[in-house]
C-alpha cells in the first residue's frame, strides 16, 4: 500500500471583516475533514487574505499542499507588500509544486482559471465566503458556483461568523487504510519502488492469462463449427442418431466453456490494464525522481481514473528530503535506466509483434486459399459418382477453412499486432533521437525539457495501448 491523502481545494475572500474568525473557521473545517478523511493535502492560489490563512494552517499542521499562482511569480509578488511577500517565502519553499498561470494582461481571468483548476484537482472544496455573488470574474462566488456545478463536496466557512455549512460531504473518498503517518522505516522512494514491483508483477501475471484467454475463446468457438456441421450431416442422413446427440452435447459444452472464459477474461482484462498503467506511472516517477521536486516537469497521462494515484505519488515524492545527485549522475541514470531500457524494450516488442503479424497473416491467407480449394473440390465431387463421405468431408472443410481464416484475422486485430509493428518501430526512432540529445546536454533546463518530451511520448503510447486494449479486449 502507498500513503494516500484527501486533497482540500481552497478559495476565499481577499478582504476579510474578521481574519481571526476566518482562521478559526478554517481550522474547524480541517479538523472535521481530518476526522472523516484522514490525512489531508491542500491546493490553493496563496492569494492575499483567506488563501494565505489556509496555506499557513496547512503548513502549521505539517500537511502537504500544492500552489496554483494566478500570475507569474514576479507579477504575483506585486499583490503583496514587501514584508508580507518575505513572510510567504517559507510557504512557497514548502509547496509540493507551484504552477503559474500566464494569461496576458487580464486581472480577473487568471483568478477564474486558478479557481477552476483548484476545484478540478480537489476531492473537497473549502471556501471562506460571505454568500454574495462574486464582485468580479474569478471571485469566491464564482468558485462556489463552479464547485456546485461539478458536484464537488463543499464546506463553506461564513466569513463573518465562522459558521460551517456542508454540502455533499457524503461523496468524499473513503478514509485511507494507510495514512502518510505510518512510518515503517522505508524512504519515500523505496515505497514507490516496492509499489512498482508489486504492480509490475501483478500486470505480468494477468498479462499471461489475458493474452491466452482471447485465443482460447476464439479456438473454442471455432471448434463448435465442425461439430455443428457434423451433427447436421448426421441428421440429414438419418443415421447414427446417438452419435449426432453426442456431437451436439460436445458442441454445447464448448460453447458453455467459451461463455465462462468470456466473463473470466473481462475481470482479468480490466485488472491487467489498471495494474499496467499504474506500474508505468510509477516507472516514470522513479525515472524522473530528481527532476520533479518543484512539479514543473510532469507529463500528464490522459487516461481517466489515475489522477488521484499520480497526485499521491507526487506528495510521496515531496516527502523525500534526500540530496539531489549531480546533473551528470541524474542524466546518465535517466539515459541508461529509462531511455536505453525503453529502446531495448520497444525493439524486442517490435520483433515479437512483426513476427507474429507475418505468421498469422500468412496462415490466414493460406486458410482462404484452402477454403477456395476445397470449395472447388466439392463442386467437382458433386459431379462425380463418388461416395457421400468424400463429398461431405470436402464440404465440411470448405465451410471450416473460411472460419479459420476469419479467426486468424480476428486474432491479428485483437492482439494489435499490425499497429504495434509500426508504432514500436516509430517509438525506437523517437527514443534514439532523444538519446542523442541527452548525451550532449549540459544544463538542468535542457535535461528537464528533453525528459518531459520523452515521458510525454511514453505516456502517449500508454494512452493508445489502453484505448485499444479496452476495445479489443471485448469478445466481439
Amino acid at each position: 500500500m502507498l500513503p494516500e491523502w484527501t486533497i482540500v481545494g481552497f478559495s476565499g475572500h481577499r478582504n476579510l471583516p474578521a481574519p481571526h474568525v476566518a482562521a478559526a473557521g478554517i481550522g474547524a473545517a480541517l479538523n472535521q475533514l481530518t476526522a472523516s478523511c484522514g490525512s489531508l493535502g491542500g491546493i490553493s492560489s496563496l492569494a492575499v487574505g483567506a488563501d494565505t490563512l489556509f496555506v499557513k494552517e496547512m503548513a502549521r499542521r505539517e500537511q502537504p499542499f500544492f500552489l496554483v499562482l494566478p500570475f507569474s511569480r514576479s507579477r504575483f509578488q506585486k499583490d503583496f507588500s514587501g514584508e508580507d511577500w518575505d513572510r510567504l517565502q517559507p510557504l512557497l519553499n514548502r509547496a509540493a509544486s507551484i504552477e503559474e498561470i500566464v494569461l496576458g494582461e487580464s486581472v480577473e481571468e487568471p483568478y477564474m482559471e486558478a479557481g477552476a483548476l483548484i476545484v478540478d484537482r480537489a476531492d473537497v472544496v473549502l471556501v471562506v465566503w460571505d454568500g454574495a455573488v462574486a464582485a468580479g470574474a474569478g471571485g469566491t462566488g464564482d468558485v462556489v458556483a463552479y464547485a456546485r456545478a461539478m458536484g464537488k463536496p463543499l464546506l463553506i466557512v461564513d466569513s463573518t461568523t465562522g459558521n460551517l455549512v456542508a454540502e455533499r460531504l457524503e461523496l468524499l473518498p473513503a478514509k485511507p487504510v494507510f495514512p502518510p503517518a505510518a512510518n515503517d522505516g522505508r524512504t519515500p522512494r523505496q515505497m514507490v519502488e516496492e509499489k512498482f514491483l508489486a504492480l509490475d508483477q501483478a500486470a505480468q501475471g494477468h498479462s499471461y492469462g489475458v493474452r491466452h484467454l482471447i485465443p482460447a475463446i476464439i479456438i473454442l468457438q471455432l471448434l463448435t463449427a465442425p461439430l455443428g456441421l457434423g451433427a447436421l450431416t448426421l441428421d440429414l442422413h438419418h443415421t447414427h442418431e446417438l452419435a449426432s446427440k453426442l456431437v451436439i452435447v460436445a458442441e454445447l459444452l464448448l460453447l458453455m466453456t467459451a461463455f465462462i472464459l468470456i466473463f473470466q477474461h473481462r475481470k482479468k482484462h480490466q485488472q491487467w490494464i489498471s495494474n499496467r498503467i499504474q506500474a508505468e506511472i510509477c516507472r516514470s516517477f522513479l525515472a524522473t525522481w530528481h527532476l520533479r521536486g518543484n512539479g514543473e516537469h510532469s507529463p500528464a497521462i490522459a487516461v481517466q481514473g489515475f489522477s488521484r494515484f499520480c497526485r499521491n505519488l507526487r506528495l510521496i515524492q515531496h516527502m523525500d528530503k534526500t540530496p539531489t545527485p549531480s546533473l551528470e549522475v541524474v542524466r546518465d541514470q535517466y539515459l541508461v535506466g529509462r531511455i536505453q531500457g525503453q529502446i531495448n524494450h520497444f525493439n524486442r516488442e517490435y520483433g515479437t509483434a512483426s513476427r507474429a503479424y507475418r505468421k498469422l497473416k500468412a496462415y490466414a491467407i493460406m486458410g482462404t486459399a484452402l477454403a477456395a480449394l476445397f470449395t472447388a473440390t466439392t463442386l467437382v465431387l458433386s459431379l462425380l459418382p463418388l461416395s457421400d463421405a468424400a463429398y461431405t468431408v470436402a464440404k465440411v472443410l470448405s465451410l471450416l477453412f473460411p472460419l479459420i481464416s476469419a479467426a486468424l484475422f480476428t486474432l491479428i486485430v485483437t492482439q494489435d499486432y499490425s499497429r504495434r509493428t509500426a508504432r514500436y518501430r516509430e517509438m525506437v526512432q523517437v527514443l534514439e533521437d532523444i538519446e542523442k540529445r541527452l548525451k550532449i546536454i549540459r544544463t538542468w533546463t535542457s535535461l528537464a525539457r528533453i525528459t518531459i518530451e520523452a515521458e510525454t511520448e511514453l505516456f502517449q503510447e500508454i494512452v493508445e495501448w489502453q484505448s485499444f486494449q479496452r476495445f479489443a479486449g471485448e469478445p466481439h
